[in-house]
């Protein structure tokens, strides 16, 4: 493991990454950090996996207020520059997933391949109403949470350190950062840039995860070369439930994106 800061226009991004070979680049969920993917580090002997922490989140700096996925983006890729890649494909989970697709149509260049984990297939508007935007301030407004309120998110069970883990990094993004990420998606009309990618693209969804009721819009929105996946015995967070599973899609993504 290698860690490192990598400055960018608006302030520091910590960088964390593994192993050697041929780049593929991971961004975390909403209130987590790299530990998110430690579980897939062992399934990648032969590449280098490359992590931030989202600008804002875990031990990268606070953004500017207001951000937005488009500006999350302009930061990836600063990063990119500021390590050398590039090119490589982009696996975001959730928030991640955003950023990843908004990344491949804005800078096709420079993804190879889009491995969309979890992404809400929603329409403009879907985040306004009232009951799910109090649902969305009951779930990071506070940013500690019991074992209670964090176990159904999962279907391995978790222990006393996962939890620990877990109010750590959200923590770290406090209230502020974790409610603007979710102003950024709830801002983002993601239909139009899915549809615009070019490259390989695999949208990855947990069969007990809060996304995959989206597969239909996934279905009619996403271009046609796009695969669809759903990883069984998985909610949310993907590479804690079912690591193996994502971590073969993810290779698969990677040769498809000519990624050895």
């Amino acid at each position: 493991m290698r860690q490192s800061f990598v400055v960018t226009g608006t302030g520091r991004v910590r960088v964390t990454r593994f192993g050697s070979g041929a780049p593929i680049v991971l961004l975390p969920t909403n209130g987590h950090s790299w530990h998110e993917f430690h579980a897939l580090v062992d399934h990648f002997p032969d590449n280098e996996l490359i992590i931030w922490d989202t600008p804002g989140q875990g031990d990268s700096d606070p953004t500017p207020p207001g951000i937005s996925i488009d500006g999350y983006t302009e930061l990836l890729i600063e990063v990119m520059d500021q390590l050398g890649v590039e090119e490589a494909p982009i696996v975001g989970c959730s928030i991640g997933a955003f950023i990843a697709a908004c990344a491949a149509v804005r800078y096709p260049d420079r993804v190879s391949g889009v491995g969309l984990v979890e992404l809400q297939f929603r329409e403009l508007g879907f985040w306004e109403s009232e009951q799910m935007w109090s649902l969305v301030e009951r779930m990071f407004s506070v940013p500690s949470q019991t074992m209670e309120q964090v176990e159904p998110r999962f279907v391995r069970p978790i222990d006393a350190a996962h939890l620990e883990r877990w109010n750590i990094d959200r923590n770290k993004a406090g209230t502020r950062a974790l409610l603007d990420v979710m102003w950024a998606i709830r801002s983002f009309d993601v239909a139009p840039i899915v549809g615009d990618i070019t490259q390989p693209v695999r949208a990855i969804f947990g069969s007990e995860g809060p996304t995959v009721a989206s597969t239909e819009n996934a279905q009619e929105w996403l271009p046609k070369h796009a695969q669809i996946d759903v990883v069984k015995d998985a909610g949310h967070f993907i590479a804690f439930d079912q690591p193996g599973e994502l971590a073969s899609l993810i290779k698969e993504l990677a040769g498809a994106a000519g990624t050895p």
